[in-house]
């Protein structure tokens, strides 16, 4: 009798790696999907997951699962009956593969996270967010280096995706999106690494994964847009308007700065009362933009233009 499972998947979240595995071993399931709202999970979603409200979470039967490394360790012992994504216990490729799975939150993410949150928080100058790159070039570094000495398409030799696969794919996705300690080089950098992420994304399970849920994310091949500086001033006096612009103001200054950026849905403006407005409608107003075929370019200009306006409107602590 096939498993009754339930995966809760946050839009542009690691809840990716579950649905690739559970395509990976052919089981349906049903998804409980969300977008993002000002940023994080709506609260809905956090009540029927339960927990931390992190996610992946899986439900099977009457059990709930979290952690997408513990996950995959669940689901690969309970029905990979063929040891086609994990070698079985005692294999020695067995560990060589876990490696990666816990590599993949342990370090490339840990690393990775630590220079975003030094942008995000802790105001830190080039120089502290350049010490803290060594260790994501480091790892890179390291990536290349093990799949070139193993030759195949993916982790460990192998020229099908396995669970490090799985697991690695989208840290490797995610940094590079967001182009987290890879400076000054980018991700172009890593054209090895770029090809893995293609070559993840390219099978047909990780394809079937990404249009079940809806998972929208990776910009490691086609990458951000050339900003500017008049473009990067105007981004920073839209965080220093003194009053709030309306909602209507507020969407377009979203859907410019995303267009004109091409950059991952995670970031904005910050402009005052953004996180306010619901992810479904910026996501809107930057569509409009997509689908009226506007330039980065000519986006960039208009977002000066508007926070000139705005500027004037609104008041201004420059």
């Amino acid at each position: 009798m096939a498993p009754k499972i339930t995966l809760y998947f946050l839009q542009a979240s690691r809840s990716i790696r579950t649905a690739w595995l559970l395509e990976e071993l052919g089981f349906e399931y049903d998804v409980k999907f969300a977008d993002r709202e000002s940023q994080k999970a709506p609260q809905w979603l956090k009540d029927e997951a339960g927990g931390l409200g992190k996610f992946p979470t899986l439900r099977d039967g009457d059990t709930l699962f979290y952690e997408s490394g513990n996950i995959t360790e669940y689901l690969v012992d309970t029905y990979d009956k063929q040891h086609k994504l994990l070698p079985a216990p005692g294999d020695p490729k067995r560990y060589q593969l876990l490696q990666w799975v816990h590599a993949a939150e342990a370090t490339y993410a840990l690393h990775g996270l630590a220079v975003l949150y030094m942008k995000w928080f802790a105001n830190a100058d080039a120089a502290a967010i350049e010490k803290g790159s060594v260790n994501v070039q480091k790892d890179l570094d390291y990536l290349v280096s093990e799949l070139e000495k193993g030759g195949g398409k993916f982790l460990c030799g192998s020229n099908v995706p396995t669970a490090a696969d799985i697991m690695m794919e989208f840290t490797i996705d995610f940094i590079f999106a967001r182009e987290l300690g890879t400076a000054p080089k980018g991700p172009q950098g890593w054209p090895r690494l770029q090809q893995y992420v293609r070559d993840c994304q390219a099978t047909a399970t990780w394809k079937k994964a990404a249009q079940k849920t809806g998972h929208k994310f990776s910009t490691s091949v086609t990458m951000p847009a050339q900003q500017s500086a008049e473009f990067k001033k105007a981004v920073e006096d839209s965080r220093k308007l003194k009053a709030k612009p309306s909602d209507n103001e507020l969407l377009e200054l979203y859907g410019l700065f995303k267009q004109g950026t091409q950059d991952p849905p995670f970031e904005d403006t910050k402009a005052p009362g953004m996180f306010e407005l619901k992810e479904k409608a910026k996501r809107g107003a930057w569509q409009k933009l997509v689908d009226a075929k506007v330039t980065p370019e000519d986006a960039q200009k208009r977002y000066i233009k508007l926070v000139e306006d705005l500027k004037q409107k609104h008041g201004f602590e420059g």
